[in-house]
């Protein structure tokens, strides 16, 4: 085909099919539950399977769960375009199902231009990415980077997986051979303010940040609280709020607010009473950032405030299970590939960070090339029903993302 590759790209289609599949799982209330395994995604995913076959793909479920659909040459090298269709409970249209269903429009409109490639380009819908079960299960079984114990409720799992026909066993069989990856491409929306406060429709993401989960367990006196007076307490909730609000504002005085996050959002009270001085209180605390060094500092942070809160008030303060997932800086060549068809095509890109866990990153982790592409979110909500993106956002991305995907298939990427 001759000409500009974005004509053969259907909007309408588009739109249709993401309308489609916010109907599989939608709730009265508002939103999508469509988890992993679920009677809801399993339809969902059989919509999908039906329409890749209808794109001209092969169609296919591996032992993981995953769903994949694949144009052109049926082994060897291949272009990976993925992302997932689970969501969390009451979520929104777009988290996920977005980078799949303009993946398969990607595949239509290259099997409409008449292009021969040399490698596959597969589409891929990811399970458990949400982690209803296990998070990112689906990429981390076709990276091949799920160890013996990384499935903490395997029993859960497996009792999951057997309702809808599949063999928990077979899991390890997902794993593929990614020196055949010639690439992972995955476009998303943004679930910030970031593209919507530039004007800017795309963002390039150069890493995905790291995570660092830990708890910390707070521990007074549990006394009445109608005969014990305010001077003499050792409330555990007081200095658990005293430690929490002196955390971040530390955080915005040594200037790392716009570094990364601090977020304290699961609190466990007891004895749990409102006629008991709390006598104990454990705090799930997780700091994310780009980089190694600032999610140390953060910890940093964290670990003095409680320490010095207990201090202050006669506590005892015992950090617990400390879990860390590092960031994942994604391909530079890629990167530097998008932005130069960004400029040849005279589009404005900004590069951006992840915030949030994608799928990209396991890939990212495992030295396959990796790129990201997000679009414009309203107001920056996500895992929501009031998720929105624009059509026009829709669009920019999608087209983006078919130059980027011709490309490589037609340029390679070696």
């Amino acid at each position: 085909m001759s000409g500009d590759i974005r004509a053969l790209l259907n909007l309408d289609r588009l739109l249709g099919d993401i309308r489609t599949l916010a109907g599989f799982g939608a709730v009265e209330a508002g939103g999508i539950d469509r988890p992993a395994f679920s009677p809801a995604i399993v339809d969902a995913e059989e919509w999908l399977m039906q329409a890749m076959r209808q794109a001209g793909m092969t169609a296919r479920r591996d032992g993981a769960g995953n769903i994949m659909g694949r144009l052109g040459p049926q082994t060897g090298r291949t272009l990976i375009c993925g992302s997932h269709i689970d969501t969390v409970r009451g979520g929104g249209s777009l988290d996920g199902t977005l980078g799949v269903l303009a993946g398969l429009e990607c595949a239509r409109a290259i099997a409409a231009s008449g292009l021969q490639p040399s490698a596959g380009f597969e589409v891929v819908a990811f399970a458990d990415e949400e982690g209803a079960y296990h998070g990112l299960l689906g990429s981390k079984a076709m990276a091949g980077a799920l160890e013996p114990d990384d499935i903490q409720d395997s029993g859960a799992l497996a009792m999951a997986m057997l309702a809808v026909g599949l063999d928990f066993s077979a899991v390890s069989k997902a794993a593929r051979k990614l020196d055949e990856v010639e690439a992972y491409l995955e476009l998303h929306i943004e679930q910030g303010p970031v593209l919507e406060r530039l004007g800017l429709d795309i963002g390039i993401v150069d890493a995905i940040v790291g995570m660092d989960l830990s708890s910390y367990t707070l521990t007074g006196k549990a006394r009445h609280s109608g005969s014990t007076p305010m001077a003499d307490r050792q409330d555990a909730l007081v200095c658990a709020a005293s430690a929490i609000h002196s955390a971040i504002a530390a955080m915005v005085e040594e200037g790392l607010a716009d570094a990364g996050t601090m977020t304290f959002g699961n609190l466990r009270v007891s004895p749990g009473s409102t006629n008991v001085v709390p006598g104990q209180v454990i705090v799930d605390s997780e700091v994310r950032a780009p980089n190694r060094e600032t999610i140390a500092a953060l910890r940093s942070i964290v670990d003095r405030a409680f320490q010095n809160a207990a201090g202050q008030a006669g506590l005892t303060t015992v950090r617990g299970r400390n879990v860390i997932d590092p960031p994942a800086p994604l391909s530079k060549g890629l990167r530097d590939r998008l932005f130069a068809i960004a400029a040849k095509n005279n589009l404005q890109c900004e590069l951006l960070s992840s915030g949030a866990c994608h799928d990209a990153q396991v890939f990212a982790s495992r030295d396959v090339p990796t790129a990201m592409i997000f679009i414009e979110s309203k107001g920056g909500i996500s895992h929501h029903s009031d998720e929105h993106s624009t059509p026009a956002a829709i669009r920019a991305g999608a087209e983006f993302l078919l130059l980027a995907v011709h490309d490589l298939l037609v340029r390679g990427t070696r």
